[in-house]
């Protein structure tokens, strides 16, 4: 008796261990990990460079959530020059629990993503004012039109077709388990996060168009839809042959981030010249 109790005891300690390691795996899918980081382009009126950063946790309303630092770097073309334009930096909160996602606005968590959901299912991705819009519902919904399953990197992860239903915020695409919405084709709210609408028709809008170039973290390794490097359009250029070009000499160098750097590797760099002249190129 004494012996099958402990057999008992032993195998239930097994399956639990076995459930703990589960739910943890399961977890570890649903979104990024800690150094994540995304990268988007945006075109249209003008142009630029979303870099989303899992940069550490933090508790909000009791929830263990992540802090997802953004950075939106505009670019400034034009006779033949390209320099960093202004540079937006803010933070965005989400927490995960089982299968979803939620990301945090106006005091309240709300969901992003539901990756256990069928197709048909819808659910609130916003609820406030529409300060964008007084035309738009004050409730903003997305619905699910397709799931199912994409391997990356040897490893199979779900994902969820959202299409925009109401509101003044939106969702549209592909959603990835850990990665979010990451639509390789130009797309409005082509972003990890809701984007805000219109829903006057009497009001004609010009969205910008946003592309998803690549995900990375220490696990899964980096997702990439574009053939360059992801974080930005490169031309390849070798150092040395930077160092002086018709007769001018690099005085300083910049990443497009617009921070100066001193010794740039497998980069692109904005390079200003002794004759005031810039040039954008790639450094091995």
């Amino acid at each position: 008796m004494v012996v099958t109790f402990v057999k008992t005891t032993i195998l239930k300690s097994i399956l639990l261990i076995l459930g703990i390691f589960a739910v943890t795996f399961s977890h570890a899918q649903v979104w990024g990990v800690p150094g994540a980081t995304w990268h988007y382009e945006f075109d249209d009126f003008g142009q630029g460079f979303y870099t989303y950063t899992y940069s550490g946790d933090t508790i909000v309303d009791g929830f263990n959530c992540q802090k997802i630092d953004v950075e939106l770097q505009w670019i400034i073309t034009g006779n033949g020059v390209t320099i960093p334009g202004a540079l937006n930096q803010y933070t965005e909160i989400t927490r995960f629990s089982n299968d979803s996602v939620f990301w945090y606005r106006n005091n309240d968590f709300f969901l992003l993503y539901d990756f256990g959901a069928s197709i048909g299912d819808q659910w609130v991705i916003h609820q406030g004012g529409n300060l964008f819009d007084p035309e738009c519902d004050t409730t903003s919904i997305v619905s699910v039109s397709d799931t199912g399953v994409v391997t990356i990197n040897g490893q199979d992860l779900r994902f969820i077709e959202l299409t925009y239903v109401q509101g003044q915020y939106a969702m549209n695409g592909r959603a990835i388990e850990r990665i979010g919405v990451a639509n390789a084709s130009w797309h409005p709210q082509n972003l990890p996060f809701p984007g805000q609408v219109t829903c006057d028709s009497n009001i004609i809008t010009e969205y910008f168009f946003h592309h998803f170039r690549c995900y990375t973290d220490n696990d899964l390794g980096t997702y990439s839809t574009v053939n360059e490097a992801c974080d930005q359009p490169t031309a390849t250029l070798y150092l040395e042959e930077l160092l002086i070009k018709d007769d001018k000499e690099v005085i300083r160098m910049f990443n497009l981030l617009g921070r100066e750097i001193q010794n740039p590797k497998n980069e692109l760099v904005i390079i200003l010249y002794s004759d005031g002249s810039t040039e954008k190129k790639f450094i091995d």
